[in-house]
């Protein structure tokens, strides 16, 4: 354990730590559909990835630390060497992105920047990074001035960056504090729209931990063809095609006997209300490669009215 987690395992009581990695862990996790291409930016060791692939995801990761990238390797999993602000990935070649407290190493707008580039429409990221709280901690608490001059470094250089858009050079900018305002700025510039925020705990009233899920729009020029029970639907430039899916979907399979599909599919994967129209998309997705495949009475069964059992 690096002398950082040392750290912050010492402030807190086990009782604490196991909440606020599960509050995390579960954020990190959730709103996804299994099957989908994930990337972990910053994977590790590789805990993550592997909660996830045992999930039902197909899952790559990216890491600089090149003993990390070869245990992970040796474990089966698909890392490779690279940074948060340029992924060695095509373009709109992930369904998600995940990010487990990397931010704060990172040039957050870049980093922003490339989970956009790397995500198709439709596609979610869920990241987590250290608030202000996490910084005044170590200023306060800090056993011995070392661990207190790296709280006090950590929070110079985030009012830096807020102030200029840059990290301070050398050591002195290696980590950075997230701020809830400056992540939805970067999301709103960039094209994300911001659907979740989950506070993880506080000190002094700032967050320790904070927890970010956005999607990927689609654009308005897309346009679908859904055979939905022999009838055919077009679907063309909406503005919100999200949201025109979940209606249609809505439309198209829930009657008084037969519950919606779309509602049904969220029970069971347990997605939050605010990921209904990413989860509408994807069942969307899930229909055109079953008809690409010729699997017409699996597309049915996806959209079509049929009895429950």
């Amino acid at each position: 354990m690096s002398e950082e987690g040392n750290f912050v395992s010492m402030m807190l009581d086990s009782r604490d730590q196991l909440s606020t990695h599960d509050q995390c862990r579960k954020f990190l996790t959730a709103a996804l559909a299994p099957g989908r291409m994930v990337l972990d930016v910053g994977s590790g060791n590789g805990s993550l990835m592997k909660e996830l692939a045992s999930m039902g995801f197909a899952v790559s990761g990216i890491e600089i630390d090149p003993a990390l990238i070869e245990a992970c390797r040796e474990e089966g999993l698909d890392v490779r060497e690279g940074r948060a602000e340029s992924l060695p990935f095509p373009d709109e070649s992930m369904d998600a992105v995940v990010c487990s407290v990397v931010l704060p190493y990172t040039d957050e707008r870049a980093a922003v920047e490339e989970w956009v580039r790397v995500l198709r429409p439709g596609g979610v990221v869920n990241a987590s990074g250290h608030g202000l709280g996490y910084g005044v901690r170590y200023l306060v608490r800090g056993p011995g001035l070392k661990t207190r001059f790296y709280g006090l470094r950590m929070l110079a250089n985030t009012l830096f960056y807020r102030l200029s858009g840059r990290r301070l050079p050398g050591f002195v900018g290696d980590t950075l504090c997230q701020s809830s305002g400056r992540m939805n700025a970067h999301f709103r510039s960039l094209g994300l729209v911001s659907q979740d925020e989950l506070v993880v705990g506080r000190f002094f009233g700032f967050p320790i931990f904070l927890c970010h899920r956005a999607v990927k729009p689609v654009p308005a020029s897309a346009a679908f063809s859904l055979r939905c029970d022999s009838a055919d639907l077009k679907v063309a430039g909406p503005r919100n095609l999200n949201r025109a899916f979940a209606k249609i979907l809505d439309r198209v399979v829930d009657t008084s006997q037969h519950p919606s599909r779309l509602r049904r599919r969220m029970q069971r994967d347990k997605h939050p209300p605010g990921a209904r129209n990413t989860v509408a998309l994807q069942m969307v997705r899930d229909y055109l490669r079953l008809i690409r495949r010729e699997k017409f009475d699996d597309a049915l069964l996806l959209f079509g009215r049929q009895s429950d059992p």
